[in-house]
């Protein structure tokens, strides 16, 4: 036999009987909350922030080391996976061919001698189990699940209600501070490259402009123009040299056709 767990039915809250109550005193609905001034979370927002600042510059640099890191480690890891795969062959061949079907028959076997010995002998043990101790760890499940129940509604919930507010403020307080070292880090960033920007721009790109200006004029134009000038001694002195070839090559075709008496 078996105990059914209890079912959770969330408690009624109880209804209070309306009081009576003075004309002059105002309603419980209509009273003003207080809320926390809005200067109190500032001093906790300037702590968080100095001390979420080195951390966002550390988890930075570590996400730059990680990405490096990864891209070496997938690198490595598709070469021995390579290597594996290849020293891997004979072995997993071989095991499916002949080890895996050898084990799989012998633990049949086994399998077939256990289940018709353990038959006779294990009656009393599942009896024991069946009309004992099924029962009495189904008791003690609903005992155990009864008390923490118990437990929760009345201790641990309204105990994690609060810390789940406490930890919900503190991670907004962080998630700020968080953000917010970030903007300071990008706002630094700039200032400090700012130097670099302004000379690159206005220092050393009209200087490379000038450079590259000057090297034209001074070495591509000449180096054109002499260029062009060898270029034309040599086709003028090589021209009567490929015509006197050409001719030459012409005369001794025409002999050798007129000895072979081949047709032109």
């Amino acid at each position: 036999m078996t105990v059914p767990f209890p079912s959770y039915e969330p408690p009624e809250q109880p209804h209070p009987e309306p009081a009576a109550q003075s004309p002059a005193a105002p309603h419980p609905a209509e009273r003003p909350q207080t809320e926390p001034a809005g200067w109190l979370l500032w001093p906790v927002r300037a702590v968080a922030l100095v001390v979420v600042l080195p951390v966002r510059l550390v988890w930075e640099a570590l996400c730059a080391v990680g990405r490096v890191l990864d891209r070496v480690l997938a690198a490595l890891g598709r070469l021995l996976g390579g290597v594996l795969r290849l020293l891997g062959a004979p072995f997993a061949w071989l095991w499916r061919s002949a080890l895996r079907p050898v084990l799989a028959a012998i633990g049949t076997v086994l399998w077939a001698v256990a289940t018709f010995l353990g038959r006779g002998a294990a009656w009393p043990f599942v009896t024991l189990w069946r009309l004992v101790l099924v029962p009495l760890g189904a008791l003690l499940v609903s005992a155990v699940a009864l008390v923490f129940m118990t437990l929760w509604r009345w201790l641990l919930a309204p105990v994690v209600r609060a810390l789940g507010g406490v930890l919900a403020a503190a991670w907004s307080v962080v998630t700020w501070a968080w953000h917010a070292a970030g903007r300071v880090l990008r706002l630094v960033g700039r200032v400090l490259a700012w130097p670099f920007v302004q000379l690159y721009r206005h220092v050393l790109t009209p200087i490379g402009h000038a450079l590259r200006a000057v090297w034209r004029a001074v070495v591509v134009a000449p180096a054109r123009m002499v260029r062009r000038a060898v270029r034309a001694v040599v086709d003028g002195v090589l021209s009567p040299v490929r015509r006197a070839s050409a001719a030459v090559r012409s005369q001794v075709s025409e002999v050798l056709r007129t000895l072979t008496g081949r047709p032109r």
